[in-house]
């Protein structure tokens, strides 16, 4: 009777196992979701950085209208991951602005800024995709919400880069 109830636990203890997909990391947290977290908040932090310099550098209107409104759209998705990762248990750090964007003389920056916020915002369009995809409801809700968001920005950023000034 013993050996059967040993057998029985062990069989249990495999079946329980093999039926938990990826193991949490932190607070319910797993790789693929602390991963995806930590490269969104980079990418939106880069963003929002980015974009925070060039409200008070821009020379063309239109460029500094387009940073105005990226820092509010990129600041409101700041806070939302940093929310969701501390509901997992994760701490996301702060990231210092591009140091690109630092030197870059007043004649050349908006250039600069477009053709950063162009690459940035096709690297966003790919992660969230992926978001879109996760296997976490809260990423997935988050991602697909915002998506339509990123894209407009990318045509935008788009747009601007090839207008001529």
């Amino acid at each position: 009777m013993k050996i059967e109830l040993a057998g029985l636990l062990l069989v249990g203890i495999a079946l329980a196992s093999a039926a938990v997909p990826e193991a949490p990391t932190l607070a319910g947290a797993t790789g693929a979701d602390a991963s995806w977290l930590k490269e969104a908040n980079t990418v939106e932090g880069a963003e929002l950085s980015a974009s925070e310099l060039a409200v008070l550098r821009a020379q063309r209107d239109d460029v500094y209208g387009y940073a105005r409104e990226m820092v509010d759209d990129h600041a409101r998705s700041d806070r939302e991951i940093a929310e969701i990762a501390s509901s997992l248990g994760l701490g996301l750090a702060k990231l210092p602005a591009d140091p690109e964007f630092e030197s870059t003389s007043a004649p050349r920056f908006d250039a600069a800024y477009l053709r950063n916020q162009v690459k940035s915002h096709e690297q966003a369009a790919e992660l969230f995709e992926r978001g879109a995809r996760s296997a976490n409801p809260r990423i997935q809700t988050f991602a697909a919400r915002r998506l339509p968001t990123i894209r407009r920005h990318l045509a935008e950023a788009r747009r601007l880069a090839s207008t001529p000034r």
